[in-house]
């Protein structure tokens, strides 16, 4: 659950191949209802950063409003499968595992692909 009443941008850790280009959904709930889209937008990833990640900062053209007593997720996917983009996660110890999906399968938590994924969101 936010602890702000808006959202105005989300950083990925990331890195690609030349072409790549992904899109990030923002999901809402809660445990009673069903998931509903809320936002989602495209990025165009430029040149190409193979070998340590960066931050790439998706801004929204506008601040989107967010509800404190939903939940909300972040989904990003790789629009065009043949340019490879890879979302880094951040090991720090004493953070909770964070639950993830790969092709809509969750993974299995205490593996490298439930770990949770790097991302920065701003106000």
């Amino acid at each position: 659950q936010p602890a702000q009443s808006n959202l105005s941008a989300v950083n990925l850790s990331l890195t690609w191949y030349s072409g790549a280009e992904i899109t990030l959904e923002i999901w809402e709930g809660n445990e009673s209802s069903p998931l509903t889209m809320n936002y989602s937008i495209n990025q165009s990833l430029s040149g190409e950063v193979l070998d340590i990640p960066e931050w790439v900062q998706i801004d929204f053209p506008m601040n989107l409003s967010l509800n404190t007593s939903l939940y909300y997720y972040i989904n990003v996917y790789e629009k065009n499968t043949s340019n490879g983009t890879i979302w880094w996660g951040i090991e720090n110890p004493g953070t909770p595992i964070g639950r993830s999906w790969i092709d809509g399968d969750e993974q299995v938590v205490g593996t490298l692909d439930a770990r949770a994924c790097a991302f920065q969101t701003y106000h």
